[in-house]
C-alpha cells in the first residue's frame, strides 16, 4: 500500500510542477504585455519630442510603469524557486501590475489628448451644443453679440 502511494506521488509531482510552471509562465506573459505597453509609450515619447507638456505626461507615466514592471519582475524571480503559494502570489502581482500599467497608459492618453492617441480631434462649440440640447436648429446662425473691436 505504501508503494502505491509513493508511485502515485511520483505521478503527481510532474503535474504539480507543470501547474506551478503554468502560473509562472502566465506571469511572464503578463510581464511581456506590460513591456509592450512601455514600448508603445516610448514610441509616443519619440513622436511628441517637441511638446513639453505631452512629454511631462509621458515621462511620468513611463517612470511609474517601469517601477511597476520592476516590482513584478522581482516577485516572479523570487517565486521561481518557491512553492505554489508564492507562485500564485506572483501571478496575482503580475495581474495587478498589468491592470496598473494599462490604467497608467489610459491616463497618459487622456493627458496628451485624443490626436496623439489616434482619435480625431473634436471641436467643442458651447453655443452650438447648447442649441442642440434645446432642440433648436443648429444650422441657423446663432444670435451672438458682435466681436469686440481691436481698435477701441
Amino acid at each position: 500500500m505504501i508503494r502505491i502511494s509513493i508511485l502515485a506521488l511520483f505521478w503527481l509531482l510532474p503535474a504539480v510542477a507543470l501547474a506551478q510552471q503554468d502560473g509562472l509562465s502566465q506571469a511572464r506573459a503578463l510581464l511581456e504585455s506590460m513591456r509592450e505597453v512601455v514600448t508603445e509609450v516610448e514610441g509616443l515619447a519619440e513622436q511628441t519630442r517637441e511638446d513639453a507638456v505631452k512629454q511631462t505626461c509621458i515621462v511620468g507615466a513611463h517612470r511609474e510603469m517601469s517601477e511597476v514592471i520592476a516590482s513584478v519582475e522581482k516577485a516572479v524571480e523570487e517565486a521561481a524557486g518557491q512553492g505554489s503559494d508564492a507562485q500564485s502570489r506572483a501571478l496575482q502581482t503580475a495581474q495587478a501590475g498589468l491592470t496598473t500599467v494599462q490604467q497608467l497608459r489610459d491616463e497618459m492618453y487622456d493627458c496628451i489628448g485624443p490626436e496623439e492617441a489616434g482619435a480625431t480631434a473634436r471641436t467643442y462649440d458651447p453655443v452650438r451644443s447648447a442649441r442642440e440640447r434645446r432642440g433648436e436648429d443648429a444650422s441657423l446662425p446663432a444670435l451672438r453679440p458682435p466681436a469686440a473691436s481691436a481698435t477701441r
